[in-house]
């Protein structure tokens, strides 16, 4: 993060002023770096470029202008001696750390210097420094001004002496108990003060903390120069050990907690006899979303192996502590023996000093051995027969292919235990043949998690087909908790994890070629009592859309334009409420949705989405600003909030996907919700034809003209001021963002410029934007969101789903997919006789009819291959005679061929094949 310190250093010579040694005065002139502005009444330098851009009022600056009257301006040079009262407008933005009547023509000089200076701010924030310190002369006739000002007649920060007498004290005054100091924020909307205070909330950075403990927490707000004592408590009144920083900040480390989400936390400061309280919120973060340190391999972590590269040595239950010796601190590397033998454990980090932050690693188990793990899995599976059985009726089922469990963020997210490599490309710890694995967003009602996983190719894998090293599973325990006795993560990785990979993981790797059986039926213990859910009755989302001059297109597909200038209800149901802001697009008769408001259900967090000149996106929670680099999960692009997740999956163009999991709406909206929406995007009860109720719910045909469209169903959802949910910041209001004056463009010329349609590809939207707007950069963005619609569309049109077909004994089925026209094929395992039985999905949802079983080869093993053929058991002979059987489309030329196992061990051969034909 880039950091500007603008220091003004005025050396004026006048008459009734007060003279100090040069030596006093920061160092300045040429032999500095220093340029120096021009001698002159009431003017200015040249716009003066900066390397980096500089943030200021919601906008980027790459130049500005020093003025000789005391001002930095970045629109236009400041002749204006006379300081006149803030707020200003016509476009005069500017900042003034000294504004006067200066006139240098008589003697006197004004030096700038332009210095970039990348330390590192504890607070995260772009400051605007002004100093005033006693070495400064401070001249003036009349009115003097100190402050800041955007130039748009509403938003400005002026110092409290401003064009007073008092301002030429300002040397003794500041806003962070420093005299002479002053620390803004200027880079959004409103000017925001350092310092500290006697009342109201604390500021909190991080404002998120590991559920392990061991985050180092700046908390900011308090005045602290006169405390005798500061105590931090935790919303379970668990004291947490603070230290002081500086007068207005302390540093403190989060503890260990069993759960997640908000936690009000509360600072009291004893001043004197009084204590005073200030109230404060930290979010708790699940360890699985926020990993600190991640493992390498974790399956080849065995009992006494030694590994390189690990990270710190402490483990969870032994309490073992080791001390990294100087040459190790040094290399950073530590090697350790890993004497384990427990369910699971951890690895952390930390200094001697109990006030210093600590580190953890991921939770891991170790492979023993294979007797270990075998005894460790039929262990956990006599103990979770007491539990009640999970079935597959308990939770949602599967998106068929990972296409469409890529567009279910509402149902779905990918596993924790996945990390992205690059690209789209995952990395799954306990699926490592998987491509990628998802997991259910809430529990079910029964407090249950889903795992889906995915191979290769985006079919959902099957336990009981070719993957059960590597499919999903019903979790007894959700990794986000859902009860008192399901403790975030640690219940999921002890009770279902850890059994996974004793049961499964483990046997699969150490078992060899020939014991493969032996280590499927080990892992059909573990699907015993986690049994996995198929897609069978999975309902695939619905889409909707709003683009462009707004294209709206309905849950049911109803499309239509609506492009006023206001504030509008977009989805309801009386719990769940998602808001869309549209303004005028610059000066034409277009508008554009510029923000939406959501919140998923009546207490959860209310999230904003704004787009932002400088940081391309900004996001508040509960109208407060709320950085994405200031989150504790891997991705510095996620935002967790309440029953929400901001992603931010792009800077250019700025773009979000936004998901409300309570209610199980985002971009689009589950079967759960059907016929019992409202608003712009329609009712999602599989009817187009109501889509375009009004509020009062009168139905307006879909193909109504756009006129009648916008009248009398469009403007009817504008939200009135006591339903907005928007944050109104630097003096706008409601009304500012209201204009029921406005008419768009409804209808456009029938002579389309050629090169506009050649350049849409007759996409509509793009057409109607670009000669609306005039702006061809927004009608090509509208035709590609119509684009990627149309692909969301077509992998969530509902089709048949069978699920996974019936188990036969001793085989796995291959199925290139589970929905209608699928099909699948028999493999038998490695020591029985192969059959030839591929089975379809049909439209009724079930699989085409099968009678087949897997017999075991006899003592001569696998007899003779022959292409495109295979040998089938003849009933009534234990496998020890086999018949030819060649596959369809195929013939041999002798009418019956058959082979014998003899008496020693061997399988009698013939000169054989099967020739294309029939």
């Amino acid at each position: 993060m880039k950091i500007f310190d603008i220091v003004l250093v005025f050396l004026f010579s006048f008459d009734n002023t007060y003279c100090i040694s040069t030596a006093d005065f920061y160092s300045f002139g040429s032999e500095n770096g220093d340029t120096r502005a021009p001698t002159n009444d009431d003017g200015s330098t040249s716009p003066i470029s900066v390397s980096s851009l500089f943030p200021f009022f919601n906008h980027q600056h790459d130049s500005l202008i020093v003025n000789t009257n005391g001002v930095i301006s970045f629109l236009g040079p400041m002749s204006t001696y006379t300081p006149s009262p803030f707020p200003l407008g016509s476009n005069k933005r500017l900042v003034a750390p000294y504004w006067a009547d200066i006139d240098t023509r008589n003697g006197g000089d004004i030096w700038y210097r332009k210095q970039q200076i990348l330390r590192y701010y504890k607070t995260h924030l772009k400051k605007y420094k002004v100093y005033f310190h006693d070495n400064i002369i401070l001249k003036h006739h009349g009115c003097l001004s100190v402050g800041f000002d955007a130039g748009d007649g509403i938003n400005y920060f002026a110092v409290n002496a401003s064009r007073t007498a008092d301002i030429i004290n300002i040397p003794q005054m500041s806003n962070v108990d420093i005299p002479g100091k002053y620390i803004f924020r200027v880079d959004s909307t409103t000017i925001e003060q350092g310092g500290c205070n006697v009342n109201g909330t604390l500021t909190i950075t991080p404002r998120e903390a590991l559920m392990f403990g061991g985050t180092r927490l700046i908390i900011s707000g308090p005045c602290f120069n006169m405390a005798k004592n500061i105590k931090l408590y935790m919303s379970d009144y668990n004291e947490v050990s603070c230290n002081l920083l500086t007068d207005i900040s302390i540093s403190c480390i989060s503890p260990m907690v069993t759960n997640i989400g908000k936690h009000r936390v509360s600072l009291h400061v004893q001043l004197s006899q009084t204590v005073t309280k200030f109230p404060g919120t930290l979010t708790i973060v699940n360890p699985a979303i926020a990993k600190q340190v991640l493992k390498r391999e974790p399956k080849q972590w065995k009992y006494n192996s030694q590994k390189e590269n690990l990270i710190y040595p402490v483990l969870a239950y032994h309490s073992k502590i080791s001390t990294l010796s100087s040459a190790e601190f040094a290399n950073g590397k530590h090697t350790f023996n890993l004497q384990f033998s427990k369910d699971a454990g951890i690895i952390k980090m930390s200094t001697n000093n109990p006030k210093s932050p600590y580190y953890w690693s991921d939770m891991f188990t170790v492979n023993v051995n294979r007797q270990n793990s075998t005894a460790s899995c039929y262990e956990w599976w006599s103990m979770d027969l007491n539990q009640q059985t999970i079935t597959s009726k308990d939770v949602n089922p599967c998106p068929c292919t990972l296409e469409v469990a890529n567009i279910d963020s509402a149902r779905f997210s990918v596993d924790p235990q996945c990390y992205r490599i690059e690209g789209s490309e995952f990395v799954c710890q306990f699926q490592p043949n998987a491509k990628v694995c998802y997991r259910l967003n809430i529990p079910s009602s029964s407090g249950y998690d889903h795992q889906c996983c995915y191979d290769k190719s985006g079919v959902l894998m099957n336990p009981n087909g070719d993957s059960t090293d590597g499919s999903g599973y019903v979790n007894r325990y959700h990794f986000q908790g859902s009860s008192d006795s399901n403790v975030p993560f640690l219940s999921n990785f002890v009770f279902d994890v850890v059994p996974y990979m004793h049961c499964c993981m483990f046997p699969f790797q150490d078992f060899g070629p020939d014991e493969m059986d032996t280590a499927r039926k080990q892992c059909s213990l573990f699907f015993d009592r986690r049994p996995p859910n198929s897609c069978m009755n999975y309902i695939p989302p619905r889409p909707a859309r709003v683009s462009g001059d707004p294209h709206f297109v309905t849950f049911d597909g109803q499309t239509y334009t609506f492009n006023p200038v206001g504030e509008f209800t977009a989805l309801s149901n009386g719990n769940f409420s998602l808001q869309l802001r549209m303004e005028q697009f610059t000066n034409t008769r277009a508008s554009s949705v510029t923000s939406f408001v959501a919140q998923p259900y009546p207490t959860a967090d209310v999230i904003e989405v704004q787009p932002n000149t400088i940081r391309g996106i900004d996001v508040l929670v509960n109208g407060e600003l709320v950085d994405f680099n200031s989150s504790e999960s891997m991705s510095a692009s996620v935002i967790s909030a309440e029953g929400s997740t901001i992603v931010k999956t792009s800077d250019s163009p700025p773009t979000v996907i936004a998901t409300f999991y309570t209610e199980d709406i985002s971009i689009i909206a589950t079967n759960r919700h059907k016929g019992n929406l409202t608003g712009l995007f329609g009712d999602n009860d599989g009817d187009v034809g109501n889509d375009l109720h009004s509020k009062d719910n009168d139905l307006t045909q879909g193909n109504a003209s756009m006129v009648t469209i916008h009248n009398d169903f469009g403007l009817s959802w504008r939200a009135a001021e006591n339903e907005s949910l928007f944050t109104y910041t630097g003096g706008r209001t409601y009304e500012s963002y209201q204009n029921l004056n406005f008419v768009p463009t409804f209808d456009i010329p029938a002579n389309i410029d050629p090169t506009i349609t050649q350049l849409c590809k007759s996409n509509s939207d793009c057409i109607y934007n670009i000669t609306v707007t005039a702006n061809r950069r927004f009608g090509q963005m509208s035709a590609n969101v119509s684009d990627e619609f149309a692909r969301i569309s077509s992998y969530t049109i509902p089709v048949a789903t069978c699920g996974f077909p019936s188990n036969v004994s001793d085989a796995v089925w291959v199925a290139d997919g589970y929905t209608q026209g699928s099909s699948a094929r028999l493999l038998c395992n490695r020591n029985f006789f192969q059959v030839d039985v591929v089975i379809t999905c049909t439209p009724s949802g079930n699989w085409s009819d099968f009678n087949v079983t897997c017999m075991p080869l006899p003592a001569c093993g696998k007899p003779q291959v022959v292409a495109n053929g295979y040998w089938v058991p003849v009933e009534g002979t234990d496998g020890r005679r086999a018949t030819l059987q060649c596959k369809d489309g195929y013939y041999t030329p002798i009418e019956k061929v058959r082979i014998i196992c003899s008496l020693n061990g061997t399988w009698t051969y013939v000169e054989v094949q099967c020739n294309i034909g029939s």
